[in-house]
């Protein structure tokens, strides 16, 4: 599954237990659970075990970097996505290429993402002229692709929480 060893006995390799709960999420007081905790290893709900074998937070979606941002956070955001199971295309013909009949599917799997973050010495009147822009163009790209538009902070709060944040005009706005 994700390539781990498993065992039934302690020993100190073990990085991680799993442990059966009850309604309230406690876990019975076993050898191994005590041991986990008393060595400062992760104790984990059976729950997990299931979470690991559905799709990634971001599967289905493709996203699509337009505009100012620092090479190495924009990179950063990039790896971030791909780990959560999206996809990044970095050629805008790569988009426009791909005509899909459903529109509904489109809309809800291609996502164009701008940079929230002020530039760096910019001033107040500055800023929002900025983000006016970037949000412009990424409202035009994504209409020519037929994706949503989102601030690039709807990627760190979605996989925060490890829930899709809501896709819409409120973010185009923040």
């Amino acid at each position: 599954m994700i390539g781990a060893s498993v065992t039934k006995f302690w020993s100190p390799d073990v990085t991680h237990v799993i442990a059966a709960t009850d309604a309230n999420g406690a876990c019975t007081r076993t050898l191994k659970v005590l041991m986990a905790v008393s060595n400062g290893k992760w104790v984990l709900k059976t729950d997990f075990v299931c979470l690991l074998q559905e799709p990634k937070l971001f599967h289905g979606f493709d996203f699509y970097f337009v505009g100012d941002f620092v090479s190495a956070y924009k990179q950063d955001l990039i790896n971030l996505v791909v780990a959560a199971g999206g996809t990044v295309s970095t050629v805008i013909e790569e988009l426009l290429g791909c005509n899909t009949h459903d529109q509904a599917a489109a809309l809800s799997s291609r996502v164009v993402v701008y940079n929230l973050d002020p530039p760096e010495g910019s001033e107040l009147g500055e800023e929002v002229s900025i983000m006016w822009q970037r949000i412009n163009e990424a409202q035009e790209l994504a209409t020519k692709i037929g994706g949503q538009v989102i601030g690039h902070t709807w990627l760190l709060e979605s996989i925060a929480a490890y829930k899709l944040k809501p896709l819409g005009p409120s973010l185009v706005c923040s």
